[in-house]
């Protein structure tokens, strides 16, 4: 921002003088338009754009997703919370996921400040 301060008395304004301040970051808001644009029996490919709200400059997104169903014999590690973080972009493929399961995934932005909230979980089956 930058503000003018300038003193007036009632004839004439003085020049004043500018001043320029920086807001501090804060916590973003959430990703939006969260999509799963590609998507074969093990591996997706998942698209959102940058938060609406970015309180600061966006050094991260975190994906975060995990098993909540199958149909298929899996290890306890199905149901793990698994974490894909990237940066500089808004994209990221999922890779080695279970066959005719039900997922739970959800994406965070991160200014220095920390993490936002994460956009409304996506429940995929396929």
């Amino acid at each position: 921002y930058e503000v003018r301060v300038q003193a007036s008395n009632g004839r004439a304004l003085s020049a004043g003088r500018m001043i320029a301040r920086r807001t501090l970051e804060d916590v973003p808001s959430a990703p939006v338009n969260v999509l799963v644009v590609d998507a074969d029996n093990t591996s997706l490919l998942l698209m959102w754009d940058p938060p609406t709200f970015p309180n600061g400059i966006i050094l991260s997104y975190r994906v975060e997703y995990f098993g909540v169903e199958t149909t298929s014999t899996v290890n306890s590690s199905f149901y793990d919370v698994r974490n894909v973080t990237v940066h500089n972009v808004t994209s990221t493929f999922i890779y080695d996921l279970v066959s005719f399961s039900t997922y739970n995934i959800t994406v965070a932005a991160a200014t220095s400040i920390r993490e936002g909230p994460r956009r409304r979980p996506s429940f995929l089956k396929w």
